[in-house]
């Protein structure tokens, strides 16, 4: 029998309203990944985490552990280095991004909301830097 908490679901929107303002700074930018791929990685990150919450609690932590592995593997098949002249390196912001965007996730999912917040507005202060000509 199926039982939706509203909680869960409420958990799994905000990761994705969230995940989907550093995707949509990130294709204003025309940089890696965009907005739908964002949410995804916190939506992804966020409900696995809410199945951890259901499980024993030691399952939680061992689901957290493998989710943030899981993101390295990815974060490094992102990053790659320019043929020509090996000395320039791209794709570290975007998977650094990834990273992020999977702890997102995780804040969200455990119901760390205000700190969930609280690092994307950083995030989004840090990207925009960029912008202004402070990097």
């Amino acid at each position: 029998m199926l039982i939706i908490n509203q909680e869960y679901i409420i958990r799994v929107i905000i990761a994705g309203l969230l995940g989907a303002l550093v995707g949509l700074e990130r294709k204003t930018k025309h940089f890696g990944i965009g907005l739908r791929t964002s949410s995804l990685i916190s939506i992804t990150s966020c409900s696995l985490v809410l199945v951890g919450l259901s499980l024993e609690p030691t399952s939680l932590s061992r689901i957290i552990q493998g989710i943030i592995t899981g993101i390295g593997f990815i974060g490094g098949a992102i990053i790659w280095k320019h043929k020509k002249d090996h000395q320039i390196v791209h794709g570290i912001t975007t998977a650094a991004c990834v990273w992020f965007l999977t702890a997102i996730g995780i804040f969200i999912g455990v119901g760390l909301y205000f700190e969930g917040v609280l690092i994307t507005i950083i995030t989004l202060i840090v990207l925009l830097l960029k912008r202004i000509g402070l990097e």
